[in-house]
């Protein structure tokens, strides 16, 4: 079977809560938080905005899941949170 790297942008969603982020990647780092389904990581509509919801449930992911609570999606949210919801 052939490997397939795919590389997710970094998303900052550290002001979040004052206005939308949007950017590459947004919507897939949502889906991703649905897909998990477990509703604390719920981030609202899976539209691309990143808004208040959407960090809230990034803040929480990243707690349980022992990272660092910054409101950062880089590598090492994106490996915890990929592996997370393709396997529930």
């Amino acid at each position: 079977m052939a490997q397939v790297t795919v590389t997710l942008d970094t998303i900052d969603l550290r002001a979040a809560n004052e206005y939308m982020v949007r950017g590459r990647h947004v919507d897939n780092l949502q889906g991703l938080l649905a897909g998990t389904r477990v509703p604390e990581f719920s981030p609202g509509p899976i539209d691309g905005n990143g808004g208040a919801r959407t960090l809230n449930a990034v803040l929480r992911f990243q707690g349980t899941q022992g990272l660092a609570t910054d409101a950062i999606v880089g590598p090492q949210t994106w490996s915890a949170l990929v592996p997370f919801s393709g396997g529930s």
